[in-house]
């Protein structure tokens, strides 16, 4: 229960100003953390196309501008001047929309909606179990019981003349059955330019709020963008001019400047630039703002500048400061606007995108189109970030193009090269592989392709554990696309640099070999495996998999309380952890914990490589053997490790 913090004053003097402080009791705890379980799973089960219509928690606030399709409305609206039918947007402010919320009104809605009764009585205790007590005095008062309203975080809260006098009359009803009270003042409508300015004032008059140009903000960022793009982001520059001059009369030393223009400055400008593409010489002027401010010296920041920003913007380890290449960050930034489409494809953002832009094509095959909105341009601009570090997962293989999609591992094309038989461009991988089994087809790919191509394809793995097919970013071990990993491929690619997949540890790629053994309490042998293929596995997914046939080695031999070890503590972090991803690697990291949760007395731990040498020398030996073997006797090459540790 919270207590009171703080006691009015007398308010028998009616010159004091006297407080109410309010005490509120928190008894629904328990019981919203469990609604809130069950909200979890029905935003598990609802269609992302119903979901994502609505406000996610989980969303940034740039995603949220693009998740409410504000600036795409308003774009239509703009570049619509013909056609006798016109259109509006009426933004609509809420007066204190926690606090009116009828109660009966909120349930009788979750009826509608088809909740069940006992759900909806469960949901109705957290919102009705307010109460409130104020200080009088010193004196407490109450307690108070409202009979509406929600609290502030709670997880419920989320053209012609005839036809606006029925949307005033629908929002009255609204208005009246639920108790929420719509602020006329601070709302506001834009309409499609078809409309004669006489025909917008009358309809603005009789809705009671004002027109706008669409020259305001929503979000903090412009709701609409003309032509002169520089002058509409100029409070960009402005802001990080002014943030410069309150520093101007302090004396910073180079280690001062330093975070000041990593932890401050960079900083301004990320907010716009995580959704638009700023122009060129807004970003050469914010870029030698920040140069001046380094290499200059007094009040007026003036002083030779003895490196060029470009150079000061590369890495520690090539001779820069590690500050930020804002054109390679715009776009890194950006980019994820256009991978949030492809990871979630049935979201209403992404199909509104994908019904106005690429109606027939894919996310990666679309054009620019006519008339675009900004955001679009942006996003089909940074597109290409993601055509170089993008791959798909092979699930069924009926979703991927043989020839046009990116699926091979180890090269950053992703694609086969050309030219190849007629029948291969129009054909999808589940065609490759043997019927009703996740294994290639040799017969079909010798026929097909020649051997270099039926190289590439025999060395992409074929994974039980993944089920469909689906996009990952390749550049980053989860598979979910990071501005951090973007950026970096990016300024590779400015620079010519080799981009070629690989160059991380998680993501080497090569023959593996794998070995696991079993061994008693006091280190005797029990049992021991080995296995290798010629698929091009990373090192962590070749360690995920290495403990999972262990585990399932152990219960096939009925083996209880044990304890698997590992070097790898990636592996062994991602196990305990309840991180996700759509990886490969993740996959095989959902397996192992099924699989673990199904036998209680089984642990994983990390060990050091030096405590783990009989697994290492099973793995360098595993060629000796088959492609998978189980061996049931102490093999040479690990007997005299065995038994000097039992010594």
């Amino acid at each position: 229960m919270a207590q009171p913090i703080e006691a009015v004053k007398d308010i028998n003097d009616s010159k004091d100003l006297w407080k109410i402080v309010v005490r509120c009791k928190y008894m629904w705890t328990v019981t919203s953390s469990s609604n809130k379980q069950h909200m979890d799973m029905i935003q598990a089960i609802v269609p992302p196309y119903l979901v994502s219509k609505y406000y996610l928690a989980e969303l940034a606030i740039g995603e949220s501008y693009i998740m409410q399709n504000f600036k795409e409305v308003i774009h239509a609206l703009k570049r619509r001047t013909k056609g006798r039918k016109a259109h509006l947007a009426l933004k609509i402010d809420i007066s204190k929309a926690y606090d009116r919320v009828d109660w009966g009104f909120l349930k009788e809605v979750l009826g509608k909606l088809g909740f069940a009764e006992k759900w909806i009585h469960w949901l109705m205790i957290c919102v009705t179990s307010t109460n409130y007590s104020v200080l009088v005095n010193s004196e407490r008062v109450g307690p108070i019981v409202p009979g509406r309203g929600l609290r502030q975080g709670d997880p419920l809260s989320p053209a012609n003349l005839t036809e606006v006098q029925n949307l005033m009359e629908l929002l009255n009803v609204y208005a009246k059955a639920s108790g929420q009270e719509i602020n006329l003042t601070k709302s506001e409508v834009f309409f499609s330019n078809n409309l004669s300015n006489p025909a917008k004032e009358d309809l603005a008059s009789i809705m009671g709020v004002r027109h706008v140009l669409g020259t305001g903000r929503y979000l903090g960022l412009p709701s609409m963008i003309g032509r002169g793009k520089k002058v509409i982001f100029s409070y960009v520059k402005d802001r990080i001019w002014k943030k410069i001059n309150s520093w101007s009369g302090r004396s910073l030393s180079r280690a001062g400047k330093d975070v000041m223009i990593k932890s401050v400055l960079q900083a301004i400008p990320a907010y716009v630039m995580s959704l638009f593409i700023l122009p060129e010489t807004l970003i050469s002027d914010i870029e030698k703002m920040l140069n001046s401010f380094w290499w200059g010296g007094g009040t007026n920041h003036k002083g030779i500048r003895w490196m060029a920003w470009d150079k000061l913007a590369c890495p520690k380890e090539e001779g820069g400061l590690g500050f930020r290449d804002f054109r390679s960050f715009n776009k890194a930034m950006v980019a994820k606007q256009g991978w949030f489409m492809l990871a979630n494809p049935l979201a209403f953002v992404s199909r509104i995108f994908k019904a106005r832009y690429f109606p027939r094509t894919s996310f990666f095959e679309a054009k620019l189109g006519y008339n675009p909105s900004f955001v679009w341009k942006s996003i089909w601009s940074a597109r290409e970030i993601l055509t170089m570090g993008c791959r798909w997962s092979i699930g069924t293989g009926s979703q991927i193009n043989v020839m046009c999609d990116p699926w091979l591992r180890g090269r950053r094309e992703g694609c086969l090269q050309g030219p190849q038989v007629h029948g291969a461009y129009n054909i999808t991988v589940n065609n490759l592989m043997l019927p009703n089994s996740k294994q290639w087809d040799m017969r079909k790919l010798t026929e097909m392709f020649d051997c270099a191509a039926v190289e590439d394809i025999i060395h992409v793995p074929l994974l039980e554990e993944v089920m469909e097919d689906r996009l990952i970013w390749s550049e980053d071990q989860s598979g979910n696309y990071s501005v951090r990993s973007g950026y970096r491929l990016w300024r590779k690619a400015k620079l010519n640099q080799n981009v070629e997949e690989g160059e991380d540890s998680w993501s080497i790629l090569g023959t593996t070999n794998r070995g696991w053994c079993v061994r008693g309490a006091g280190g005797s042998f029990i049992h021991a495996g080995v296995a290798w293929d010629s698929r091009k596995l990373s090192i962590l997914e070749a360690g995920a998999m290495a403990l999972k046939e262990a585990i399932k080695d152990s219960i096939a031999l009925h083996l209880d309380r044990i304890i698997f070890e590992s070097d790898s503590l990636t592996v062994v972090t991602a196990v305990h952890s309840n991180a996700s991803g759509r990886s490969d690697f993740y996959h095989v990291i959902h397996s192992i914990r099924l699989l673990l949760s199904s036998f209680h007395n089984f642990e994983v731990k990390f060990v050091k490589r030096q405590a783990n040498m009989v697994a290492d020398s099973l793995v360098k030996a595993a060629n000796s053997w088959t492609r998978r073997s189980s061996l049931h006797n102490v093999p040479p090459c690990i007997a005299l490790l065995i038994n000097n540790e039992m010594r």
